[in-house]
């Protein structure tokens, strides 16, 4: 069987606009986890927030956005020598 094309499309979950939406993951006291796709201006207060924790070093760690961290993979990726 031929792999099948997927086609994946966010739209802001406060407006529904498709232009510039970023993916946030956000988890609760508990543990309960939510993914928000947010526009940049519904990202805008969050962006804040994150703004805020990333310039704390107190707290031992970093806090980036899935595509922040699916741009550091690569990153790695590429300095990484191939298998096989």
């Amino acid at each position: 069987m031929k792999p099948v094309a997927k086609i994946e499309v966010r739209a802001c979950d406060a407006c529904g606009t498709q232009d510039d939406v970023r993916t946030y993951r956000v988890t609760a006291p508990g543990g309960k986890a939510q993914e928000l796709d947010l526009c940049r201006e519904h990202a805008e207060p969050v962006d804040a927030l994150l703004g805020k924790v990333r310039t704390s070093t107190s707290a031992g760690f970093t806090v980036i956005t899935e595509e922040e961290l699916e741009e550091r993979k690569r990153s790695v990726a590429r300095r990484s020598p191939g298998k096989g």
